[in-house]
């Protein structure tokens, strides 16, 4: 059933939680409110394309687009006056609350990363700048230019928290024994006041753009209090023991709080692009769907929100997620490209008057690695595109280890011998003591088919200290139709990181190899029971069914896999 138009929508993005995570704070009763939620509506499990943390995520979330199209992949980025954070001159598309303004939709939103300057999108847009502190006390700390449109400077200004507001009493249910910290030493109650100043104030925030007479159609709130808690606090042994399960609870409240100021007109959406390059989840209160919804990608969430209120923008990829989906009956005009923002060469000729000098141009070794980190992301979607930005990361550095990995590794992808072996020996020499050069020269004699130059070399990758070097051993067994070897290799993968989906699929692969259809359905049904939107898990799925005979369920797994993309 597709959904109704509404009247608003308000999108809650909560950085730091994946669908595993959430799935367990929900067991052990930390999040009663969102669990509540989830009972009554669509709770699905939602993908990201890497890179999933940080501007880049919620970027893809905002635009609809893949980085390699948004243009942000990383949290700096090089411009003519040196390397500058990522901000809104870095977004190479239109977010969606541009493309909703563009209908004469009124946004609003606050902390979204990597979107400052806030005054400059329109609507009623406060930027994360807007919630990080300065300054000893609340006194010292300067309200950052153009966070906010201009108007709403001063009642914003009121009610940020700073940490030095944060009080022993505040922080204890967090660290019971917080007494026993010494602080001296250890900066962590520093950090989790750090923390929850800055959750307030973008909570702050939220409910007073909820609080506006009329309120915007469309709001869109990052919550980054989890994340900040995660990073610092995953696996943490006493004091710091109780900090998670307290941050989800307190994660709770604050979701709470911001629901009971939605109407019954208004459509809230929980969402996160993931975390750790887990699947992150959407959750829609009061949306039933009517079959189950097996995931959802993260290009979706803008499609579909552009069609609740009946709009299209044909540029899209994505497609709509089932019953959270309205009617999209006016096709958007396509957005205009975004205009390239140079650096300010009036400020930095009067920067360069006063005997400052000018700004250092971004250094060899950042341009190379950056191009290699955008290569890396397009490694397992488009191998050919992360060929050519390990080309052009190689041009800027030729003795560049990792984008030299990365060549190889995308040459490995594309099944191309051609250049891997002189790859290897440049690995050899540059980068001795890993097994990046013996996985190369085995993969080059692998793709030849020659297995008994290729197996002492895969055979020594396989002991790499790092799971990935293990599954793409395991992938040249494959090639090489070593079953045996092959699942050596995986499982030598997935005693490193007993997550990795890709090793799980190594492993049904290499079952199907040795015809064993049977055993290749099992690691298929452990990835999917914690991601039931991995397209390649339901792909390689489809292949065993048929192998099994099981022909009706082969061909829903291969609808499944339509759907997903």
């Amino acid at each position: 059933m597709v959904g109704a138009r509404v009247e608003r929508i308000v999108l809650i993005g909560l950085a730091g939680v994946d669908w595993l995570a959430l799935g367990g704070a929900m067991q052990r009763r930390l999040v009663p409110n969102i669990s509540r939620m989830a009972g009554s509506g669509l709770l699905a499990p939602l993908r990201t394309p890497p890179p999933v943390e940080g501007p880049p995520g919620w970027t893809t979330l905002a635009t609809g687009l893949p980085p390699e199209t948004h243009g942000v992949i990383g949290a700096d980025e090089a411009w003519a006056g040196g390397v500058r954070q990522t901000s809104r001159a870095s977004w190479a598309a239109p977010a969606l609350w541009e493309r909703l303004e563009q209908a004469g939709i009124g946004t609003a939103g606050i902390g979204w990363p990597g979107s400052n300057p806030g005054a400059d999108w329109p609507g009623l847009h406060i930027d994360d700048l807007y919630a990080r502190p300065s300054g000893h006390d609340w006194q010292d700390w300067a309200l950052p230019l153009r966070c906010a449109p201009g108007a709403a400077r001063e009642e914003l200004r009121a009610l940020r928290v700073h940490p030095s507001d944060i009080d022993a009493a505040t922080l204890a249910p967090f660290v019971p024994d917080l007494g026993t910290v010494d602080q001296e030493r250890d900066p962590a109650l520093a950090w989790i006041a750090l923390a929850l100043a800055h959750a307030a104030t973008v909570q702050a925030g939220a409910v007073w753009l909820l609080a506006q007479n009329p309120p915007a159609r469309a709001t869109f709130i990052h919550n980054g209090w989890l994340a900040a808690l995660r990073t610092r606090f995953d696996g943490r042994a006493a004091p710091y023991n109780a900090v998670i399960e307290s941050g989800w609870r307190f994660l709770d409240g604050l979701i709470a709080r911001l629901a009971q100021l939605t109407g019954a007109d208004t459509q809230l959406l929980l969402v996160s692009p993931g975390w750790k390059e887990l699947a992150g989840f959407l959750l829609a209160p009061g949306v039933q769907p009517q079959e189950p919804i097996r995931g959802v990608q993260a290009i979706d969430i803008a499609p579909t929100i552009l069609s609740r209120f009946g709009l299209r923008d044909p540029a899209l990829p994505g497609s709509l997620v089932g019953a959270l989906a309205g009617t999209a009956a006016r096709v958007l005009t396509p957005a205009a490209p975004r205009e390239h923002i140079p650096p300010d060469a009036e400020l930095l000729a009067a920067v360069a008057a006063q005997g400052y000098p000018v700004p250092p141009q971004a250094p060899r070794k950042w341009r190379a690695a950056r191009a290699t980190r955008f290569g890396a992301v397009l490694l397992t979607r488009a191998p050919d595109r992360a060929l050519a930005a390990a080309e052009t990361a190689l041009a800027i550095d030729a003795t560049d280890v990792e984008a030299l990995s990365l060549k190889a590794y995308a040459l490995i992808a594309l099944e191309r011998a051609d250049g891997l072996k002189d790859i290897a020996e440049t690995l050899d020499r540059t980068a001795p003591g890993q097994p990046w050069g013996r996985m190369a020269r085995g993969a080059y004699h692998a793709l030849r088919g020659e297995t008994a130059e290729a197996a002492p070399l895969l055979r020594e990758a396989e002991r790499a200290e790092d799971g990935p070097t293990r599954r793409r051993a395991g992938a040249a067994w494959l090639l090489l139709r070593q079953a045996d070897a092959a699942t050596r290799a995986f499982r030598g993968a997935l005693e490193i990181d007993p997550d990795d989906a890709s090793a799980e699929i190594g492993l049904s692969m290499a079952a199907l190899l040795a015809h064993r259809p049977v055993d290749a359905e099992i690691p298929l049904r452990r990835v999917l029971m914690r991601d039931a939107g991995h397209a390649a898990a339901w792909t390689q799925l489809a292949a065993v069914l048929h192998k099994q005979g099981r022909s009706r369920e082969a061909k829903e797994a291969e609808a499944i896999v339509a759907r997903l993309g």
